[in-house]
């Protein structure tokens, strides 16, 4: 057997993952986090058991009627503000928003560089803020461990009443 042959049978792809983030962690469940979310709210992506992500990045979606330059759309700006952090177990080992929650529609330019607000031609009423938080420019995927009961969560702590939509998508495959 030729060399050719050995690679192709040993090459294994990888399962892509897209995935919204949710309560459960696993897909499942509401996608959009509109209306009052103080309590707080958790949303996550977190891998079973015996299983290995690697996540590229986290788009975040929010739509509104318009978008206030001091708002979060087109609400006032957040109160407490939404963060985001690798956790093991429940606790936070990594907060990826530094201290710095965000509260307006800016605010997710502090950490996402790809943000663009669109309105696709003004077709409909709406427009969309897009945040793509790309952590392999920073050198790396986010590695969570099912075994090690790491996720990767949202923490929302406000109230979103008006928006018309907020999503939170994560990419990137699954290694085991």
């Amino acid at each position: 057997m030729n060399n050719k042959g050995i690679h192709e049978l040993s090459y294994r792809p990888k399962r892509i993952i897209s995935q919204h983030l949710t309560v459960a962690g696993d897909g499942t469940g509401a996608h959009s986090f509109i209306g009052d979310q103080t309590g707080p709210v958790i949303i996550k992506i977190a891998p079973a058991a015996g299983e290995i992500f690697r996540i590229a990045r986290l788009i975040v979606i929010v739509e509104d009627d318009s978008f206030l330059p001091a708002g979060y759309g087109e609400i006032a700006a957040l109160g407490t503000g939404i963060k985001v952090a690798e956790r093991s177990g429940g606790v936070e080992v990594n907060l990826l928003t530094n201290g710095h929650n965000v509260t307006t529609n800016a605010g997710w330019g502090h950490f996402c560089f790809e943000q663009r607000l669109e309105d696709w031609g003004k077709t409909t009423d709406t427009e969309t803020l897009l945040s793509q938080w790309d952590f392999t420019k920073l050198g790396q995927f986010i590695c969570l461990d099912g075994d090690l009961g790491q996720d990767l969560a949202v923490t929302l702590d406000d109230d979103f009443t008006g928006l018309i939509d907020h999503a939170f998508i994560v990419q990137g495959f699954q290694e085991r």
